[in-house]
């Protein structure tokens, strides 16, 4: 009888940001002899196929994840004399000021400016809200105070307080955009080899052994990974991902909060402008059974902070996203 097989090597090339695999065939002949009623032939050129999702590709724009951002109204306070001071008020159409009997009320609110309207109808201003700005609406001296708003961000969820959080902001200028791009192309670089380290593979032409003293014929056209090596791929993954993400974080979000209140609010001050923030948060890994430690829950989100309005947002679980979410890539 004669026995033909054949051995297959395969290679990955990892080019501009897309994974591309090619199979080859190098043949190998054995020849040798089976007789009596238990022998078997065997056919031969078998060819493998890996059976991975077409390689992830972008384009030029940039998407990220978005989380949302809740904005109060700005708010204003009066000293009165030098011992006395009402509000915080916000700085809304109508909002009533003093007392039952002698309301007073903002009105005209707009460009940074505000009028009072007294009881009997009349108008005073307008006033800046600028600190000191004197308000002139009663017999002792009065004047604007204003606290700097703040922009907060709470942890909500028991299963945080074993590991200190990392939270920052980085403003959204000068090479920002490029370095986001390189860490895209890399963590599309991380899912291209994960997909095909857990695709199955499919045999064309494998060998096929057929028994004479049964009739039966046996083949086996598809390995499959096992579950953990698959868990492996992705943990292995995961933790390249992560690890560039820590390195950006170190290196460009460096507006960190400057007062921690509750033990899980973070107050932060930056100047107006356009940011985006960043937060990572280990926690007990519950998802793998072959491995046991820990994973990294992530926060990321573009946000707007113009100096005149608090925001905040309220982290969970439940708005985490994983590495792949950063920037809208398939899971």
């Amino acid at each position: 009888m004669s026995v033909t097989t054949r051995t297959s090597r395969w290679r990955i090339l990892l080019l501009a940001g897309s994974c591309v695999w090619r199979i080859g065939a190098e043949s190998l002949t054995l020849d040798a002899q089976a007789n009596g009623i238990g022998g078997f032939n065997v056919s031969d050129a078998p060819e493998a196929v890996i059976l991975a999702p077409d390689p992830i590709t972008v384009g030029s724009d940039l998407q990220m994840a978005s989380l949302p951002i809740v904005y109060k109204p700005p708010v204003i306070s009066f000293n009165v004399g030098t011992d006395r001071r009402v509000g915080p008020f916000p700085l809304v159409e109508g909002t009533p000021l003093g007392t039952a009997t002698n309301a007073h009320k903002l009105v005209q609110i707009r460009n940074g400016t505000f009028s009072i309207q007294a009881p009997d109808g009349t108008v005073k201003g307008p006033f800046s809200y600028r600190n000191g700005t004197p308000v002139p609406v009663g017999p002792a001296v009065t004047t604007v105070y204003r606290v700097k708003p703040d922009f907060t961000v709470t942890l909500a969820s028991d299963g945080f307080r074993r590991q200190k959080p990392k939270i920052g902001l980085t403003p959204v200028n000068g090479t920002l955009p490029e370095t986001l791009n390189e860490l895209r192309t890399y963590y599309v670089n991380l899912l291209n080899r994960r997909n095909l380290d857990t695709a199955p593979m499919h045999l064309s032409g494998v060998p096929r052994i057929h028994y004479r003293n049964t009739g039966v014929s046996s083949a086996s056209t598809t390995i499959n990974v096992s579950r953990r090596d698959q868990e492996n791929a992705r943990w292995q993954a995961e933790r390249g991902a992560v690890h560039a993400l820590e390195q950006l974080f170190e290196k460009r979000f460096r507006h960190r909060s400057y007062a921690i209140t509750d033990r899980f609010t973070y107050h932060f001050q930056p100047p107006p402008g356009d940011y985006i923030l960043c937060a990572m948060q280990k926690v007990q890994d519950t998802r793998s059974t072959a491995f046991a430690g820990s994973q990294t829950l992530i926060w990321w989100t573009l946000m707007t902070f113009d100096g005149e309005r608090a925001c905040s947002i309220t982290l969970t679980p439940e708005n985490a996203i994983s590495w792949q979410g950063i920037f809208n890539l398939p899971e």
